[in-house]
């Protein structure tokens, strides 16, 4: 049997991969003490001989698909027409969240040789109601069809019933690189600055679900069904880039005596993809007669 929302998203339990990138910020911040009384910088960096450490912070956000919920609304009546189908997360392209990131770059001939890592969580918690008293026509009813496989075998309320799923989602997005950056000269009134650059990195996006589903004609200590589930995608490629500092021709003055700097970096490249994803879903209540309790596992192999 597979669990419902086992191939709207693909998801694993791996949490090996986030390590080099943690690894990479923690080199950073055991680092920065030792220098930041002798060299400071003033920009977020510091000089420990050749090599310079960069560290930094900010928001997150990362935009993905909704994830459908099992819980939906529809007629009582065969063949069981659906009318509203619930979510488990919404909007979550909206949701902010915090990353921190850092490198450490050394001066190799003509380029620069540098070790960039960051690591970005997300979160949410997402509620929905099916409620059924307000629903028409007569005879509305609030469902739960946890197993794709069985499509008789469902939880359905009364009409005039009412259930409700709690959801929560988080998501790590990490990665750790090994780049060869070369300087590059300006373009008058354009450019103070460019650069270009090639560089091999593993990039994860980490996905966690966590649900339960009750209704309001079983105790409220009960669930009708829990659901979890793990999506985890590595990336392993190389990339291209190039970039620059600019300063806004409109605001020039104004940005040097704050002294500002604006700059952009267009990053281009080919990794291979491979996505886990695990699922589980558990019948924790009493009063129904099927056995919807599974779990599943699945892997694909893409190009990115």
């Amino acid at each position: 049997m597979r669990c419902l929302g086992a191939l709207e998203s693909l998801h694993s339990a791996k949490r090996s991969g986030p390590l080099l990138a943690a690894a990479s910020l923690i080199l950073l911040v055991l680092a920065a003490p030792v220098s930041a009384q002798n060299f400071p910088s003033g920009d977020g960096s510091m000089q420990i001989g050749d090599a310079t450490i960069s560290i930094g912070g900010g928001t997150a956000i990362l935009t993905l698909p909704d994830v459908t919920s099992m819980m939906t609304e529809g007629s009582a009546a065969t063949p069981f027409p659906v009318g509203q189908t619930f979510k488990f997360s919404d909007g979550f392209g909206d949701v902010l969240g915090w990353n921190i990131n850092g490198a450490i770059a050394v001066p190799a001939g003509n380029a620069t040789v540098s070790l960039n890592g960051f690591w970005a969580r997300i979160e949410d918690d997402h509620n929905e109601t099916c409620d059924a008293v307000s629903m028409a026509p007569a005879g509305t009813v609030c469902t739960l069809a946890p197993v794709v496989d069985g499509p008789g075998q469902q939880i359905t309320g009364a009409p005039g019933g009412q259930m409700f799923s709690a959801a929560n989602r988080d998501v790590d997005q990490w990665g750790a690189a090994l780049e060869s950056e070369w300087a590059a000269g300006g373009v008058a009134g354009l450019l103070s600055k460019q650069h270009f650059a090639v560089g091999a990195d593993i990039r994860g996006i980490d996905q966690d679900l966590d649900a339960r589903f009750t209704a309001s004609f079983i105790s409220a200590s009960d669930y009708l069904v829990t659901y979890s589930e793990n999506l985890d995608t590595r990336y392993y490629g190389a990339y291209l880039a190039w970039g620059g500092a600019y300063t806004p021709f409109l605001f020039a003055d104004l940005w040097k005596s704050w002294g500002l700097v604006s700059s952009f970096r267009l990053h281009g490249g080919i990794y291979y993809a491979n996505t886990d994803y695990d699922g589980q879903m558990t019948q924790a209540s009493s009063p129904f007669t099927f056995d919807a309790t599974s779990s599943l596992s699945l892997s694909r192999n893409d190009v990115a």
